[in-house]
């Protein structure tokens, strides 16, 4: 009985050190363990993404500008027939409005525009950009007569209390002006026999601005970046509007100037008269806005950039005027033209609150990373203005014309220094190119 169970107890020993010994050859070596990587968070995500992008950008465009013009003042030049008592003057038969006819048009302006910008820390997160642009202008009409039909300038002579005209081109027939005083309703005539004339009108118009801010990305994805932009702007619109209206004797007559009462003219005299209205408008103001960036594909990108600026609008107008006299043997100068006149020349100026908001939109496509093209529409409306042709004060005394022959006769001081506020707006279309580093 021991014998049996020794037996047994050996050869199960036996049998689990083999089975023991075939395991561990067949069982392969354990794998080191792997350290678990944590995944990136959102805000690690957003950072990477940030870090991708240019760091600083170059934008130079060209810009195709239209914009509102000055505003055309009625009557400002007329012709009017030589048989009426005050040829030209409003409510005489035939005075026509020749500015109606042939209004102020600024037409397009051409000017540039250049933005540099940089993001300023690692995740793009804050950056800083500026940008300044410009677009002049320039335009002349002329007006001229042999005499037939007449050529005036229509105004309001308070020191007679009556519609008048100052008469730049005339035939000298039928009815000459009386000698001085004047004791009829009649037009001043620089010349009292037969001229011919010309009324010139130029006008400029010319606007550049700049402005610096700070941007704060708000909003970063995969096909949307929105950007918060605020900072400081300036703006400024400059515009001049000047008139000449040069008579010439041709034919025998007297002449008006100063104190030089009926002197004879010559053939070929003439007398020049010239305003000029300059303005300036200069905005210091703060502006907040937005840059909405969104790319289609890896190629189309489309822009939208709106943007409000509040602040003051410093306003100045400055009157100048002068009548130069020209004969064989005497040229003289006289402070005052027509508008301009020692009442009202010299430089005024005042300050009022002004908005301005503006709108644009650009469609480009990404070239290569670092380079991209696009094509846009811009426009913007500043909120208040003086421009030039708004401070013509048609109520003029006479007595100050230094062409007229009641020069020093006294009455009322105007034409006065108005001072009168307008919109503006412009709008256009812009192409440029965009440069990454």
């Amino acid at each position: 009985m021991k014998r049996v169970r020794v037996g047994f107890t050996l050869q199960a020993l036996v049998a689990g050190c083999l089975a023991w010994v075939g395991v561990a050859a067949e069982t392969p070596k354990p794998e080191a363990k792997k350290e678990a990587v944590p995944a990136k968070t959102a805000a690690q995500s957003t950072l990477a993404k940030g870090s991708e992008q240019p760091k600083v950008w170059f934008r130079p465009e060209y810009l195709l500008l239209w914009s509102s013009d000055m505003n055309t003042p009625k009557y400002l030049v007329s012709s009017g027939s030589n048989a009426d008592s005050i040829p030209g003057a409003l409510g005489q038969p035939g005075t026509r409005d020749l500015t109606k006819d042939d209004p102020f048009d600024g037409g397009m302006q051409h000017g540039a525009r250049f933005t540099v910008g940089a993001w300023l820390n690692d995740g793009n997160d804050w950056g800083v950009e500026a940008s300044g642009f410009f677009d002049p202008a320039r335009q002349s009409q002329t007006w001229s007569s042999g005499g037939d039909p007449a050529l005036g300038l229509p105004f309001y002579n308070t020191l007679l209390g009556q519609e008048d005209s100052y008469i730049v081109a005339w035939t000298g027939l039928p009815l000459p002006p009386p000698p001085p005083p004047r004791t009829q309703p009649t037009a001043i005539y620089p010349f009292t026999g037969p001229m011919s004339g010309t009324f010139k009108v130029t006008t400029k118009s010319g606007s550049w601005g700049a402005d610096i801010a700070a941007l704060r990305n708000f909003h970063r994805g995969e096909r949307i970046n929105l950007d918060w932009k605020a900072g400081f702007q300036y703006f400024n619109l400059s515009e001049e509007y000047q008139h000449t209206a040069t008579s010439a004797a041709t034919g025998p007559g007297d002449y008006y100037f100063l104190s030089q009462v009926g002197v004879p003219a010559a053939l070929g005299d003439t007398i020049s008269m010239s305003d000029r209205i300059e303005t300036s408008n200069n905005f210091y103001g703060a502006f907040f806005g937005l840059r909405c960036h969104f790319q289609y594909c890896d190629r189309l990108e489309v822009d939208v950039l709106p943007k409000l600026g509040l602040g003051a609008m410093v306003q100045e107008v400055d009157r100048s005027g002068r009548t130069v006299l020209r004969t064989g043997t005497l040229s003289a100068v006289a402070p005052g033209g027509f508008y301009c006149l020692p009442t009202n020349l010299g430089k005024h100026s005042k300050t009022k609150f002004a908005a301005i908001p503006a709108l644009e939109l650009k469609v480009g496509c990404r070239i290569i990373k670092e380079l991209s093209a696009h094509v846009g529409y811009s426009i913007h409306y500043v909120s208040s203005v003086a421009r030039p042709t708004d401070q013509l004060d048609r109520r003029i005394n006479e007595a100050y014309v230094p062409a007229s022959s009641l020069y020093g006769a006294g009455g009322a001081a105007v034409p006065r220094a108005v001072h009168k506020t307008d919109d503006f707006f412009a709008h256009g279309l812009n192409a440029g190119f965009t440069i990454r580093f």
